[in-house]
């Protein structure tokens, strides 16, 4: 797990309420962030985590309504997004604090960076519009690049290596962990039946593979057929599992008294391990949301990619 403290932005202090003037910046176009921000309440002198900080606008909307003295801590595990940051959070002076690491350690991370009790945490789970149009990141079906799925460049195991090492009976294993279970043995016997002619290195190559495996009939109209099996590709990659699962006991230790926490899922895999998490602890909280809120017809007419996006909210009472 690569965690190292990060770099305290210098510069101005925006002004308070200067929300609404202050639309997002960059190639990302934040879910729900009316909601996250209702949610949350941010105020003068209240202390936020971002865990899943992205190129930073959610930490943005964030800083421009905790002002004069309240802070956000913004986690990601990747160097790309923290450069990002820099652009849009930079004008926050030392309100904003930015920290290269992966969300499992957001205890060890708050506590080193003075964050606890925070009044607040949010987890946006879904990949920016960036990281999917970047081919750098080897993780979209759209664009035929490398196969990588690394948020972190430094970690060791891409999807790549995934798709060429595992067992057919592993790989059938990791996509019936994403729901994939009528077509896994179809889909994973036609990799390895590829791979042994060629290594499959491409995103183009494994979404077709893909495509071709499943029979056409079965092709769903709204997502490209590949899409739960880049998902599990990704989950397994990032331990995506493991990490949210850690994260998510360890928030009631984070969280002050009367703190929030909002998840944003885009998956039922994510939505599960959310609501399984709080069962655990139940005690431990109070739902803000009956039941999952979801974007409007507006904004899913604006951003298509947020048709997924379902916000659960709690409040910790003990």
């Amino acid at each position: 797990m690569l965690m190292e403290s990060g770099t305290v932005s210098r510069g101005h202090t925006a002004p308070e309420n200067s929300f609404h003037s202050t639309p997002p910046i960059g190639s990302h176009t934040p879910v729900l962030l009316d909601e996250v921000v209702k949610f949350m309440e941010p105020a003068s002198g209240k202390n936020f985590i971002d865990a899943t900080g992205g190129p930073g606008n959610v930490s943005r909307a964030l800083l421009t309504r905790n002002a004069p003295d309240g802070r956000v801590l913004t986690i990601d595990c990747d160097p790309r997004a923290l450069e990002q940051q820099e652009e849009i959070l930079d004008e926050f002076d030392s309100r904003s604090v930015r920290v290269r690491g992966n969300f499992s350690s957001i205890l060890d991370i708050a506590r080193m960076e003075g964050f606890i009790p925070a009044d607040g945490a949010v987890y946006d789970l879904g990949v920016s519009s960036g990281m999917l149009d970047d081919p750098s990141y080897g993780m979209s079906i759209r664009h035929d690049a490398p196969l990588d799925m690394r948020f972190d460049p430094d970690r060791g195991v891409s999807a790549c290596d995934l798709v060429n090492g595992l067992s057919e009976k592993e790989l059938v294993e990791l996509l019936r962990g994403m729901d994939e279970a009528r077509f896994a043995r179809r889909i994973a016997s036609a990799i390895v039946r590829a791979r042994a002619q060629a290594p499959i290195e491409t995103t183009g190559e494994l979404a077709d593979l893909v495509a071709s495996a499943v029979p056409r009939k079965f092709h769903p109209r709204s997502i490209h057929v590949a899409t739960r099996t880049f998902l599990a590709l990704r989950a397994a990659v990032n331990s995506e599992r493991e990490s949210l699962e850690k994260s998510l006991g360890d928030c009631p230790d984070v969280l002050g008294s009367g703190g929030v926490l909002v998840v944003i899922c885009y998956s039922s895999f994510e939505d599960r391990i959310v609501k399984a998490s709080v069962r655990s602890s139940q005690d431990r909280w109070e739902k803000l949301t009956r039941k999952a809120v979801r974007p409007g017809e507006a904004e899913t007419a604006s951003n298509p990619r947020s048709r997924s996006a379902r916000l659960r909210a709690y409040r910790k009472i003990a």
